[in-house]
């Protein structure tokens, strides 16, 4: 879901938020937005990136608890994710959702045979 203001081409100022998660996907909702919000800025380096990078360094979240918000009132209204886009003073919102993520865990323990040439 995509929150913009109108009339602009570039956006200068963009917020990720959170993603909503499964509860068996553990920290993924968080963890996505700080590797796309990593790899935004060394793609695009004239916009601000503004993303939670930590439990201490994290803007959007101080945020929702000031307007009394959650990732998930965010991603189900437009309205709400507009607010928010206007007080941190973005051009642009990002929010998404992460369905049924698989994560799949394989370990190749199996010894490494050594070819002969």
């Amino acid at each position: 879901m995509v929150e913009e203001k109108e009339g602009k081409d570039q956006q200068t100022r963009v917020v990720i938020t959170s993603f909503v998660a499964d509860p068996k996907a553990g920290n993924l909702g968080r963890r996505v937005p700080i590797d796309l919000g990593t790899r935004f800025e060394l793609a695009f380096k004239e916009t601000e990136w503004i993303y939670d990078q930590s439990d201490t360094l994290n803007p959007v979240v101080a945020k929702f608890d000031e307007l009394g918000l959650t990732t998930t009132d965010i991603f189900a209204d437009d309205a709400l994710a507009a607010r928010v886009r206007q007080t941190l003073n973005a051009d642009l919102i990002l929010v998404g959702q992460l369905n049924a993520p698989r994560i799949r865990r394989k370990d190749f323990d199996q010894p490494v045979k050594r070819q002969r040439r």
